[in-house]
């Protein structure tokens, strides 16, 4: 699940400790899902042992609710997931609506500016690199 655009250069400089995925969508798909969850469970029971417990909240995107997803983190009883409601993340993660909304805006406002200038549309439209 490596992303196709990236060089082998720039693969290599990524910090390992860092697990990456990509798909298509910009958001979480049930097969990246899938495969965090496994990864999750395994790094939990890595670094505080066998008998460690979590909690696990998230929204109700398609991939959080897959019944094989839901499975995936159940799997030996270490990760407990629950889902929210739907129509609520701005009042069970107020970060989205206040702090990190202010954040896009003005990343947004950025992104505008820098789109004023015809080569650098030019270069977005065409697939920018990761470092770039």
């Amino acid at each position: 699940m490596h992303g196709t655009r990236f060089t082998l250069a720039e693969r290599q400089a990524w910090n390992p400790a860092v697990k990456m995925f990509f798909q298509p969508n910009a958001w979480m798909d049930s097969k990246v899902m899938l495969e965090s969850a496994t990864r999750f469970n395994d790094h939990i029971r890595q670094r505080w042992g066998e008998c460690t417990k979590v909690l696990l909240t998230c929204d109700n995107l398609s991939a959080h609710v897959n019944p094989d997803v839901k499975a995936a983190f159940a799997k030996d009883g270490v990760t407990l997931l629950r889902c929210f409601p739907a129509q609520c993340t701005q009042f069970i993660q107020p970060l989205d609506a206040a702090f990190g909304r202010s954040l896009r805006c003005s990343v947004g406002r950025k992104l505008d500016e820098w789109f004023i200038e015809a080569a650098n549309l030019t270069k977005w439209e065409q697939r920018m690199s990761a470092p770039e």
